[in-house]
């Protein structure tokens, strides 16, 4: 299976699962970017 495909299935069925807490989930994935963007930019 393509890279792509595999995570397209995982993050549905980790979405499926977790229901309303995927919307957190997502927001915190966001925050740890912006996080590392933020250390990758000073330096």
């Amino acid at each position: 299976m393509p890279a792509s495909l595999t995570s397209a299935v995982l993050v549905t069925v980790v979405a499926a699962l977790l229901g309303r807490y995927a919307f957190f989930g997502v927001l915190s994935w966001l925050l740890v970017g912006f996080l590392l963007l933020g250390r990758r930019a000073e330096r």
